[in-house]
């Protein structure tokens, strides 16, 4: 699907109301509310089964040896989630120098070019992330008797989140640049770009 005919989609989905408006509605229902809500739930979990892992080895206190494996666990899926989040509010490590000595036109192809290639690198590991999942779920954690498709899951939904942040980001970007709107610059992500 090319992005004429793709934008051409959630117009038409979307009509009477601005497509900017929507896709930062549903960019702030999925990221800041759904998403941020996992991320500390998993972040107070992992704190807390830390802490009783701590906890119950100064007290010498023997039978929670779960607390090794869960803190493994939630660490792996607050680290996948809090990317995508961090991927969504534009935080993530960027070198903007040669960016801005470029004029509009080579900085939409840089953006582009960009979102093509992380659109590309996210496809590649939610599929493969979700092809290991049948190979991993056979085994199972050693105290927990957890499969390991729970740790390994959060691989494909972490950077299911980066490539559904990375295609609303290329639509906005394919809708600003056909609108005539300003480019945004580097550091800034493509969905807080006023068209």
């Amino acid at each position: 699907m090319n992005g004429h005919l793709l934008s051409a989609l959630i117009l038409s989905l979307c009509s009477g109301v601005s497509e900017n408006s929507v896709m930062e509605k549903f960019t702030h229902i999925v990221f800041d509310v759904i998403l941020g809500l996992f991320i500390k739930i998993i972040g107070i979990a992992m704190v807390l089964s830390v802490l009783l892992q701590i906890a119950s080895r100064n007290l010498n206190i023997a039978g929670i040896l779960w607390t090794e494996e869960m803190g493994r666990l939630t660490f792996i899926w607050f680290c996948f989630l809090a990317t995508a989040a961090a991927f969504e509010k534009g935080k993530h490590v960027s070198i903007d120098y040669f960016y801005m000595k470029m004029n509009k036109l080579f900085r939409t192809i840089c953006d582009y070019l960009g979102l093509a290639l992380i659109l590309m690198f996210t496809m590649i590991i939610v599929v493969e992330g979700i092809r290991i999942l049948e190979f991993v779920s056979i085994q199972h954690s050693p105290v927990m008797r957890l499969s390991f498709f729970w740790f390994y899951l959060s691989v494909p939904v972490g950077m299911g989140f980066i490539l559904l942040f990375a295609i609303l980001s290329f639509v906005k970007l394919i809708l600003t640049t056909k609108n005539g709107g300003s480019i945004p610059a580097s550091g800034d992500n493509p969905s807080s770009v006023d068209g």
